[in-house]
C-alpha cells in the first residue's frame, strides 16, 4: 500500500524534487519536467489547504506560479506550461496576468479552439463577459467536432445568463409550473 499523500509527504517530495533540480543544468530539459511536477505539487497543496480552510493557499500558489515561470524562461514556447500557468493565474484571482499568457499562446496558434477556449475563460474569471461571449463563440465556428461546439455554448449561455435580472417569484413559480405541465413524448 503507497503512503497517504498528506501534507507532509508532498513537502518531502517537493523537498527531493529541489535536489534534483539544484543538481541539473540550468537549461536542461530535464529541469523544466521537474519544475512542472514541483509545480503541480503545489498546486496540488494548494487545493488541499482550501479544501481544509488553511489559510496558508497563496504560499503554495506563489510556489507554483514560481516554478511554472522557471520553467517557461527555460522553454518559452512550451504552450502546455503556458497553459498551465494561465490557469493557475485565474484560480489565483490574476486573470490579466492570465490573458497575457493567453495571448502569447494566441499569437502561436490563432485557430487553436483550446487556446480561445482559456481566453473566454480568462475573460470571465475577470467578469469581462460580454468579451467571453464573442471569444466562446468565435471558439465555436473553429470547432472540429459537435460535441465541442456544444461544450463551448453551454458556456456562452451560462455567461449570457450572466446579464439576466433575478427571477421573481411568480416567474419562479410560473417557470416550475410550465415544466409540470410540459407534456410528455410518446414512444414508440
Amino acid at each position: 500500500a503507497g503512503a497517504a499523500w498528506n501534507e507532509e509527504n508532498v513537502a518531502r517530495c517537493v523537498g527531493d524534487l529541489s535536489k534534483r533540480i539544484d543538481q541539473l543544468p540550468a537549461q536542461s530539459p530535464q529541469r523544466v519536467e521537474l519544475l512542472e511536477k514541483r509545480a503541480q505539487l503545489h498546486e496540488y497543496l494548494a487545493r488541499e489547504r482550501s479544501a481544509s480552510g488553511d489559510k496558508n493557499v497563496q504560499s503554495a500558489y506563489e510556489a507554483a506560479l514560481a516554478d511554472y515561470s522557471a520553467a517557461l524562461a527555460i522553454a518559452p514556447s512550451n504552450d502546455a506550461l503556458r497553459r498551465k500557468r494561465a490557469q493557475l493565474l485565474m484560480a489565483m484571482g490574476r486573470g490579466e496576468d492570465a490573458l497575457h499568457d493567453v495571448e502569447t499562446l494566441l499569437a502561436q496558434d490563432p485557430a487553436s479552439v483550446r487556446h480561445q477556449e482559456l481566453k473566454g475563460a480568462a475573460l470571465a474569471s475577470m467578469k469581462r463577459h460580454k468579451e467571453a461571449i464573442v471569444v466562446y463563440t468565435h471558439a465555436i465556428a473553429l470547432a472540429q467536432s459537435c460535441a465541442e461546439a456544444s461544450m463551448l455554448q453551454r458556456q456562452v449561455n451560462q455567461y449570457r445568463h450572466a446579464f439576466d435580472p433575478p427571477l421573481t417569484r411568480e416567474q419562479m413559480r410560473e417557470q416550475a409550473r410550465d415544466i409540470r405541465n410540459m407534456p410528455l413524448y410518446d414512444v414508440p
